[in-house]
C-alpha cells in the first residue's frame, strides 16, 4: 500500500535515473517502491530506446467493500 504522490515521485526519480542510464532492470523499480525482488526482476527491466516508464492509476471497490486505487 502506498500513496499516489509517494509512487509519483518514485517513477519520475526511477525515470531520472533511466535518462542517465539508460536501461534499468524490473528488480530496481521494486526496491524503490519497497516491493520484493522477483527471481526474473534482474533479467527484465526498461530501455530508454522505448521511452519512460509510465504510470497509471484507477479505482475500484475491493471485496470488504472499501473504495481501493489500483
Amino acid at each position: 500500500m502506498s500513496r499516489i504522490e509517494d509512487i509519483r515521485r518514485v517513477i519520475n526519480d526511477f525515470n531520472q535515473r533511466l535518462i542517465s542510464e539508460m536501461y534499468l532492470p524490473l528488480n530496481d523499480l521494486y526496491e524503490d517502491l519497497g516491493l520484493e525482488h522477483t527471481e526474473l526482476g534482474d533479467e527484465f527491466g526498461w530501455n530508454l530506446d522505448f521511452g519512460l516508464v509510465e504510470v497509471s492509476f484507477s479505482s475500484k471497490i475491493a471485496s470488504d467493500g472499501r473504495p481501493v486505487l489500483f
